[in-house]
């Protein structure tokens, strides 16, 4: 167990972190899910709004900035509330002095026309921006991004090693999950030690990329009762949930923004086809588990591989409107994903953090007329899947 990070059960304090989050995306839905999951084991402050708040007598506003200069207001998740009437309007339930009156997004879109018709629409494209946390926190700036923090709220800083010239050296870690030689950096799960991408030192620890932070958030939560690990504390099982989240992200995740982006109609349906055959793949696994389809392992059990396909199970209903294509639920094939379906959105944890299905239905539009240029949407354009995004290849 590393000293630096915040696995800090044995002390009788939970760990803290600053998570860098969007409220449309699906892949930082993934991380929500389980930090809700886990809610009571680890605390977390969601950093996405600008807000401005009136101090209940005071007779004035006060601007108080989440993830922005000077001292934030600290709102931890697990003492929010959703309200279905709007996305993510966040009512403070300890807090009771102060009252959101406005939200800004620090992480969303901003429209510009698209005078070179990079996006092939002929009209205006929406361009991602990212707050500048997000950006020093992650090289890719992608959300979700996780940032243990101390106590106070500081963040931790990378304990790195110095070279012959007294200058730190920079530790090895690859997003694609490639572990580098053991050093005291390394992160240990009950029985795994987790893929953790770190940034350099002197700057704060950062934990990103959608399947590995839910690994990680289970590793820091380490629940005593197996029943509530996300990831099994048994060697086999823990392999194969790992799997079935990769697989299920490339093969009913990814197609997803095919159906979407794409412009050629049989694109669009050979992209669905696939997905909706990936579904039925995880169905079949399920029968295997146990059949029951409550959870991938069965019994009630949530798991990584359930965690990494809800958000777009959550979001396919968008099809029938952009796309007039549907998930065939009265298939057989697909008769244990419908009995899944409905369990995993019969969960607390779950249900609390699902976006409003209008508010979400407007902002995927972007990808459905094709104009969205954020890293995913450029990825699809170019011809690969969204799970080959390429930094370099993919900016805006």
């Amino acid at each position: 167990m590393s000293k630096h990070l915040p696995l800090t059960a044995a002390k009788g304090t939970l760990p803290k972190l600053r998570y860098l989050s969007a409220w449309f995306c699906p892949y930082a839905h993934r991380a929500t899910i389980a930090l809700e999951h886990h809610a009571g084991r680890v605390e977390y402050e969601w950093v996405e709004v600008r807000a401005r708040v009136h101090r209940r007598g005071s007779g004035g506003d006060d601007d108080i900035i989440m993830g922005g200069r000077g001292r934030p207001f600290r709102f931890f998740l697990s003492y929010f509330r959703f309200q279905p009437s709007s996305f993510f309007v966040l009512v403070p339930v300890l807090r009771r002095n102060y009252v959101i009156k406005q939200i800004q997004k620090a992480l969303g879109w901003e429209q510009r026309r698209d005078e070179g018709n990079v996006t092939g629409t002929g009209k205006e494209w929406w361009y991602h921006w990212k707050a500048d946390e997000l950006r020093r926190s992650n090289p890719s700036g992608l959300v979700p991004t996780l940032i243990p923090v101390d106590a106070d709220g500081t963040p931790n800083e990378e304990r790195g090693k110095k070279n012959k010239n007294n200058q730190f050296s920079r530790p090895t870690r690859s997003l694609s999950g490639d572990v580098c030689p053991r050093s005291d950096l390394d992160i240990h799960a009950p029985v795994i030690s987790l893929p953790v991408s770190l940034l350099t030192h002197h700057r704060a620890q950062s934990v990103y990329e959608s399947l590995i932070v839910v690994d990680y958030v289970d590793a820091i939560a380490n629940p005593q009762d197996e029943i509530h690990r996300l990831v099994p504390s048994d060697p086999y099982l823990a392999a194969k949930c790992r799997y079935w989240a990769d697989r299920l992200n490339r093969e009913c995740c990814s197609p997803y923004y095919g159906v979407l982006v794409r412009i050629d109609e049989g694109e669009r349906r050979t992209n669905f086809d696939k997905l909706v055959a990936g579904l039925k793949a995880f169905s079949r696994e399920i029968e295997r588990n146990g059949g029951d389809g409550r959870g991938f392992l069965g019994g009630g059990r949530l798991s990584s591989a359930d965690v990494s396909l809800m958000p777009w199970a959550y979001r396919y209903y968008i099809f029938e409107h952009y796309r007039g294509y549907s998930i065939p639920m009265d298939d057989p094939e697909l008769h244990v994903y419908r009995e899944w379906h409905d369990w995993a959105f019969s969960l607390d944890c779950v249900r609390r953090t699902l976006p409003d299905r209008d508010r979400y239905l407007e902002h995927i539009g972007k990808y459905a007329d094709s104009s969205a240029r954020s890293k995913v949407a450029n990825a699809v354009r170019r011809g690969v899947a969204a799970h080959e995004i390429e930094d370099d290849k993919d900016t805006y």
